[in-house]
């Protein structure tokens, strides 16, 4: 049926809504074979199935357009069934418990959160409560002990469960993007197709939620800036927040906001989010498991595994076909969500191939040195800088400090980034002023700003540090 509608010059709304149903499909087939390979070693495991619960918001996406051909369809998947209510309530306890304001509008950028975690943790456990639940916080193998007696199901089920939840088992190393400094993960390089998107998604009415008066409150923004003025800002991101912060008469976090929908990654904010892992502090009982892991992988045969992720591979770029195909044959509403699916799309491929270079490095390496031209392009992906050998303070090194600075203010956005800036080096004076605006127990402060990266120590944190190469 695809195949048949692509080839019509002209489609009626009906044709449409039965194409983008056969794509739901065809997606939910793909969606199925990210877990279609037995004995798939721990640190290949949770990457996928990462990339599998990024799928299903590119699956949801779907639906909206879906929506836009039948405007009652969302309607009844949510009236018909009376767990649904129910379980729409724990959602809205989250955002009142935890409110995290225009991150939870797109679900992936609290992946790994654990205040996102419980709340699914809730539906798909129903046996325990939300206190229980708490319990278990960086505490994964005592959960999954937990709810095995608790529940009666197996170990296999519960994990299952989990990874759905996005709590991912610990492992050796993932890319941590949130925790990179700049000088070892560069930001990703602007493309002309990155900036012709961003362009033409900064435009429009956005809503943006700003604090007046130390409450939290839903305005609309109706941008409107030329390209030729855009075109200025193009390597400038501070810059055109400022522009958009004068134009709109917007604090600093609202105009990031507009910036992020747009699709104007800063180093908090990704495409395809970090995952995080549990902290474990027992480093020997890590050992043991990471020996276990080494027997499990040596009976897995790599031949098998770069031939699944060539076969991944090719089935993410026969649905890409399908989106672009269809792109220019439907109205600016649905292309605009086709644009936000073939972006995530694409960056889905792109992680399938950095897990491909690790199981058939000749083919991958041959994929990005055949030509010749490129070789400047691969270049300026290479480390250049480090911290290595330096003093670590955190004031002295300006790339670290600028990054702690962002992620405080992400944290609480009670404070400017000018006022962190003020403090600097009076780190228990700033415990001070957050405790008065955000109304928080000292201990809550003291931690919120260890987990930022501003330790008492007034040292660079280990996860801005260069290690190795």
């Amino acid at each position: 049926m695809l195949e048949l509608i692509l080839n019509k010059e002209s489609l009626s709304r009906r044709e449409k809504l039965a194409f983008f149903r056969s794509l739901l499909r065809s997606e939910m087939e793909v969606l199925n074979e990210y877990c279609g390979v037995d004995n798939m070693p721990k640190r290949y495991g949770v990457e996928l199935c990462h990339l599998h619960n990024i799928k299903k918001v590119n699956i949801a996406r779907l639906l909206s357009i879906i929506e836009f051909y039948d405007p009652d369809f969302i309607k009844t998947l949510a009236l018909t069934d009376p767990r649904i209510r129910k379980f729409i309530g724990y959602y809205f306890d989250f955002l009142r418990a935890n409110p995290y304001g225009y991150e939870a509008l797109e679900p992936q950028n609290l992946f790994g959160n654990w205040d996102f975690i419980k709340y699914k943790l809730k539906v798909l456990f129903p046996e325990l409560t939300l206190d229980e639940i708490e319990r278990f916080k960086f505490k994964r193998r005592e959960f999954i002990e937990y709810a095995r007696k608790k529940t009666g199901e197996s170990e296999e089920v519960i994990e299952s469960k989990l990874s759905k939840a996005t709590w991912y088992e610990t492992v050796p190393y993932l890319e941590l993007e949130e925790e990179m400094s700049k000088q070892w993960h560069p930001e990703p390089i602007m493309t002309d197709e990155d900036w012709k998107f961003i362009k033409r998604h900064i435009k429009g009415r956005k809503n943006v939620v700003i604090f007046q008066d130390g409450k939290e409150k839903l305005v609309y923004v109706e941008v409107d800036i030329p390209d030729e003025e855009l075109d200025k800002y193009k390597k400038d991101r501070d810059g055109l927040k400022r522009l958009l912060m004068q134009k709109y008469n917007l604090p600093e976090d609202g105009a990031e906001q507009i910036l992020r929908k747009a699709g104007w990654e800063s180093e908090t904010y990704h495409i395809i989010p970090p995952v995080h892992t549990d902290v474990v502090l027992d480093y020997g009982e890590i050992e043991k498991e990471l020996e276990e892991e080494r027997k499990e992988e040596a009976k897995v045969s790599y031949h098998e595994l770069a031939n699944f992720i060539r076969y991944l591979g090719g089935l993410e770029l026969e649905e890409l076909n399908y989106f672009e195909l269809m792109y220019d044959k439907v109205e600016p509403e649905v292309q605009s969500i086709l644009d936000q699916i073939i972006r995530t799309q694409r960056r889905i491929l792109g992680k399938l191939f950095g897990i491909f270079y690790t199981v058939d490095p000749l083919m991958a390496e041959a994929i990005l040195t055949i030509k010749p031209e490129r070789f400047e392009f691969l270049k300026s992906l290479t480390v250049k800088e480090t911290v290595r050998d330096k003093e670590f303070n955190l004031y002295s090194n300006l790339a670290a400090w600028n990054i702690v600075k962002d992620r405080i203010v992400a944290r609480f956005p009670e404070v400017s980034y000018e006022e962190i800036e003020e403090y600097k080096g009076r780190r228990q004076d700033f415990v001070k002023l957050l405790m008065e605006r955000t109304k928080k127990s000292q201990e809550a402060v003291e931690r919120g700003l260890e987990e930022c990266g501003w330790l008492k120590s007034e040292e660079i944190p280990p996860f801005l540090r260069q290690i190795g190469p």
